[in-house]
């Protein structure tokens, strides 16, 4: 998480409020630095990421006034994940989130 970090904050360093706030995040979720901390794999992560429509996802799209929790469980493995060229296409606006 440390070295994701790093690299946000590298893409961000012209904006000095959002790297302290980087830097606080990280400190309050992980604290200081410890030697041989676990690392991030992003290439482990880019290859188990996968890519839903929010539509075809079940959901309770509308409960009762009075129902204020609901909570449940859905298994994405019956669902279909979509691959970077239709999320694109679908959302547009998502286009420099995709990792190409």
């Amino acid at each position: 998480m440390r070295d994701l970090a790093a690299r946000i904050q590298e893409m961000v360093k012209s904006d000095a409020d959002l790297v302290m706030k980087i830097q606080r995040a990280l400190l309050s979720i992980m604290g200081l630095p410890r030697s041989g901390e676990p690392t991030f794999d992003e290439a482990h992560a880019l290859g188990k990421l996968r890519w839903y429509d929010v539509h075809d996802l079940p959901a309770i799209r509308q409960a009762p006034r009075q129902v204020d929790q609901v909570r449940f469980r859905v298994d994405l493995e019956a669902l279909v994940a979509l691959n970077i060229d239709e999320v694109e296409a679908r959302e547009p606006s998502i286009a420099p989130c995709l990792p190409y």
